[in-house]
């Protein structure tokens, strides 16, 4: 319950970046925040790249701040940093900036990149993220199109894993899973 009650409080509130280190405690709050963390840092560590979709653009903010806190393993004092070990693709990415991104986040060459954060509007369509192998669907969208047209930015003939994050007592587990 604290998980579902963490993102969706987060998601109502008009919150500035700057406001996270104040407004919020540590991602222990959330059971969905400790699950992506974890995730994002096994796959990291087995050398898997990761899409993390989103409908909130808040919720994009406070994963981005605990990434930012996300200690590098085996490197002491060494956080994630935006631009080198995630991306970010939202409705405020210019168009200049998108296929760069892309392309970088494709590269075989580029190691240090673990994942992209994306908003499910943004990125759900006309996208090619090829080089993925897992999709977070941290808050999935009540149109399952959406959902679908996320995973489908991985899909390609070989084995990828797919996760949606639903907390157990939210409207959305009854819908799903009820």
């Amino acid at each position: 319950m604290q998980s579902s009650i963490f993102l969706n409080s987060c998601n109502r509130k008009e919150i500035k970046k700057g406001d996270l280190e104040n407004t919020y405690m540590g991602p222990d709050y959330s059971g969905k925040m400790i699950l992506l963390l974890d995730i994002l840092s096994k796959s990291s560590e087995l050398g898997d790249k990761v899409l993390v979709f989103s409908q909130s653009l808040t919720t994009l903010d406070l994963v981005e701040f605990y990434l930012s806190k996300l200690q590098i393993k085996g490197k002491e004092g060494r956080h994630w940093k935006r631009g080198k070990d995630w991306y970010r693709l939202d409705g405020s990415t210019p168009s200049s900036d998108r296929q760069n991104l892309l392309e970088m986040f494709n590269d075989p060459e580029n190691a240090r990149v673990k994942c992209t954060l994306i908003s499910t509007r943004a990125g759900s369509l006309g996208i090619n993220l090829h080089a993925a192998n897992r999709v977070v669907l941290l808050d999935g969208s009540w149109n399952p199109t959406h959902n679908l047209q996320a995973i489908y930015q991985v899909w390609r003939p070989r084995s990828f894993l797919a996760d949606s994050m639903t907390a157990r007592t939210s409207l959305q587990f009854e819908l799903r899973c009820g």
